[in-house]
């Protein structure tokens, strides 16, 4: 009798091991739960600061009764006193059902088995369950196409994306979704994709009617994260066989070397090297003068000789940036690393560079 006790409580014992991180006898005729979660904002995307406290948290039992529907700020810190049994957690930031612009889904929905006399931690680990979508319109394409814009339709409904959203991320349900590029309220082309759950895409639209796409994974956020871009022309069938670099953010900005791979015109690309000196003119690169206030030369390798190894930024006059960084007034910034935002352009100084840098950073 006495074996066939100790036979069950190691079998509890290690059942509550399997179902929660942590586990600690309590004197409780029930089992007690402690239940964390934690967020980390998807690195290199932009999007609205994760307030934990404020997600949904719900609580019910084998047999879906809930017992808790709350917040996660109101049922951290204090256990549950909970009979033995199995319990499934659902934690989400807020419900998603239908396209909108700027609301990431982050949800979970986990299993935990509580052993009476113990206590246990469940870590619930959010991630993305909808797909982030954005579009871009270069100037190039504007400047012909001024009134254009492109509605994306998934199978829950539509947003309108044109040159003021730029800065809006839009959500949808994982699926086939629907491109339809208008010019002058005039449906020009269209094309089906399809976007995966915890990917962030954006579709570059350049004239002539051709759309580029970087897609983004957006992690779990108490991962660590990793990225794989991907580059293509929007009707090619093939277009997520090449790889492609990012630069939407500084975290993932780009190096010289990336940078001459980008489409001209693409705006707010960020991209990062050493300051090696600046452009007497278009023809000539001087490598360590200080002598001009209106352009830079950034490069890969802090020592380069070699012109067509750098990249051109110009600095216009009268604006922040190019009073914190021209070297006719801050020689102290020769050799120094920098990340600057900007305008791609192809033939500043006849070489590949930068544009309309709007901001920078050491």
């Amino acid at each position: 009798m006495c074996r066939t006790i100790f036979k069950m409580a190691g079998f509890l014992l290690l059942l509550a091991t399997w179902a929660c991180n942590g586990l600690v006898v309590v004197n409780d005729p029930n089992g007690q739960l402690f239940v964390k979660v934690t967020t980390r904002t998807p690195y290199g995307v932009k999007t609205k600061s994760l307030d934990v406290d404020s997600f949904v948290f719900i609580l019910t039992t084998a047999e879906g009764d809930t017992l808790y529907n709350s917040t996660v700020g109101e049922v951290t810190g204090e256990p549950f006193s909970l009979r033995q049994g199995t319990y499934t957690i659902t934690v989400c930031n807020e419900w998603f059902t239908v396209p909108a612009f700027e609301k990431p889904f982050y949800y979970n929905q986990t299993q935990v088995h509580v052993v009476a006399g113990s206590a246990c931690n469940a870590n619930i680990v959010c991630t993305q369950h909808n797909a982030g979508v954005r579009v871009l319109f270069t100037e190039n394409y504007l400047n012909s196409n001024p009134e254009s814009h492109m509605i994306i339709t998934g199978s829950d409904g539509e947003l309108l994306f044109e040159k003021t959203t730029e800065h809006l991320w839009g959500y949808y349900n994982p699926g086939p979704v629907i491109l339809m590029l208008y010019k002058n309220n005039i449906q020009s082309r269209s094309f089906e994709r399809t976007i995966d759950a915890n990917h962030m895409y954006t579709f570059l639209v350049d004239a002539p009617d051709t759309l580029t796409q970087y897609v983004e994974p957006v992690f779990s956020i108490t991962t660590d994260t990793t990225r794989v871009w991907h580059y293509g022309i929007w009707d090619d069938e093939h277009y997520d066989n090449n790889e492609f670099p990012d630069g939407l953010t500084k975290e993932t900005a780009c190096s010289i070397t990336q940078a001459r791979t980008l489409p001209d015109n693409t705006g707010d690309i960020w991209v990062y090297g050493y300051i090696v000196g600046c452009y007497l003119s278009n023809r000539t690169f001087a490598p360590g003068e200080t002598s001009v206030a209106s352009n830079l030369a950034l490069a890969d390798n802090p020592d380069e000789q070699i012109k067509e190894n750098t990249y051109s930024i110009e600095l216009k006059s009268g604006t922040s940036v190019r009073n914190a960084l021209n070297l006719m007034d801050n020689p102290e910034n020769l050799n120094k690393k920098v990340w600057l935002k900007g305008t791609i352009n192809h033939s500043y100084m006849d070489i590949h560079g930068l544009k309309n840098v709007k901001e920078y950073s050491w």
